[in-house]
């Protein structure tokens, strides 16, 4: 996720959304679900950056279900649809 968002930095979208892929995946099975959510949402912010619609909604509605799934009714949870 890290190279993610120095890539962010340099606006380098096409490697920002790799890394991004690789850090859902290599952490598919992690137990840290509220830093997954927040990678998904970052990955779907990227989409919407590289005006990928559809792909940033389902990203986004992952970290939301995510959020809501670990701290339910939380004010913040709104937040993870905002880029």
């Amino acid at each position: 996720m890290f190279l993610a968002n120095v890539y962010g930095g340099q606006e380098k979208w096409d490697l920002v959304a790799e890394y991004y892929e690789k850090a859902l995946e290599k952490s598919k099975d992690a137990e840290d679900t509220l830093r997954r959510a927040l990678t998904f949402r970052n990955s779907g912010c990227t989409r919407l950056v590289q005006g990928q619609v559809e792909p940033a909604k389902d990203l986004l509605v992952e970290a939301y279900q995510l959020r809501i799934a670990t701290l339910g009714a939380y004010f913040e949870t709104a937040n993870t649809c905002i880029c």
